[in-house]
């Protein structure tokens, strides 16, 4: 069983497995010691492809879908409507800002990693891509079924709070679409002598 999983042994921290795939190597330099110590990474890395399409293009598309999904959002959020002064929304739509901003830096780094990426790397961008966009969209479907519930309790339903709900639920299909897309991706993982 892999150390950090289970019983065990102890789970390594973030700098421990950071560091755990970087080696300490001699390297000459002009000064008194005539060398300098330097890390070098000798882990394994990850690279994202697609069968049949390019990857560059495939990025462009989850980009264009994030815009689209983030304008939508921000123009129903920011409305002025009692759909967005009720409570239980409010608190779910805040939550959901939380992942909005995971999917979204997960999504720029994906978009600007060069190819392959290092392994922990990978790990960090799926976690946020897949993580931000499935709880962004839960917490948004809750935020529209919480304030829906609440306005028809209050019987005080009307156009402008029906069309920020729906503005919300477009941008929770657009979360959903993404985590979609980026699941189609397959990944293939590469020595360090195959980069080279």
């Amino acid at each position: 069983m892999e150390q950090g999983l289970g019983f065990q042994g102890k789970k390594k921290s973030y700098r421990e497995r950071y560091f755990e795939d970087y080696q300490t190597v001699k390297v000459p330099a002009n000064n008194k010691k005539g060398f300098r110590m330097e890390y070098r990474y000798i882990g394994k890395y990850k690279e994202w492809f697609i069968k049949g399409r390019s990857l560059q293009l495939y990025k462009g598309l989850l980009a264009g879908i994030e815009i689209l999904s983030s304008a939508v959002f921000l123009l129903a959020g920011l409305s002025e409507t009692a759909f967005t002064t009720q409570k239980i929304a409010g608190g779910f739509g805040a939550m959901s800002v939380l992942c909005w901003l995971m999917e979204i830096g997960g999504l720029i780094w994906f978009i600007a990693s060069a190819r392959p990426v290092k392994e922990l790397d990978y790990t960090e961008i799926d976690r946020l891509i897949r993580g931000g966009s499935v709880l962004r969209a839960m917490f948004l479907i809750l935020s529209v079924l919480g304030g829906i519930v609440g306005l028809i309790t209050a019987g005080a339903v009307t156009w402008p709070d029906i069309l920020t709900a729906a503005g919300l639920l477009m941008s929770a299909a657009g979360s959903i679409a993404i985590w979609r897309l980026y699941g189609n991706l397959l990944v293939r993982t590469l020595d360090r002598n195959e980069i080279q």
